[in-house]
């Protein structure tokens, strides 16, 4: 179940690298294709070299951006070739981008202390962890967008 989620998370950030750049038949194609390759990468991360990766940041965030980046360059699409009209943001893609930040902030607590099922303790302090994480991130954002964004 712990290994669906993160192949799940591992596709859907992909997905953001090639979102607007591949046509719905590419993007069915890599989600058939990325889970072989993850499950392989997983593999040799985790039983060959020995790494420890709690929070999937190697086996799923590294490995599904760069699986998502060399998708786009294998598929050959240039940014310039790309339409103005596909990089503006719409009504729908902006309540999708929320909708998926609510997701994310109601799941990923619990993602990451998936892999920990032995210790309730260890698991209690992920999750408590992670939610002062999202928190600061989201206050640090709200400070700081006003010395970014003059207005």
């Amino acid at each position: 179940m712990v290994t669906g989620c993160y192949i799940t998370a591992a596709v859907l950030i992909s997905f953001g690298a090639v979102y607007g750049f591949a046509s719905p038949s590419q993007i069915i194609l890599m989600c058939f294709v990325e889970p072989l390759m993850m499950l392989i990468n997983e593999h040799v991360v985790l039983k060959n070299i020995h790494v420890k990766d709690a929070g999937g940041s190697l086996v799923v965030h590294a490995f599904g951006a760069f699986f998502g980046i060399a998708y786009v360059f294998g598929m050959g699409v240039k940014a310039n070739h790309i339409p103005s009209a596909h990089r503006n943001t719409t009504y729908f893609s902006d309540m999708g981008a929320m909708i998926g930040t609510i997701v994310l902030w109601m799941f990923w607590p619990s993602f990451n202390g998936a892999t920990f099922y032995n210790d309730v303790t260890l698991q209690g302090r992920i999750v408590m962890n992670t939610y002062l994480a999202i928190c600061a991130s989201c206050v640090t954002a709200f400070a700081t967008s006003p010395l970014a964004h003059r207005g």
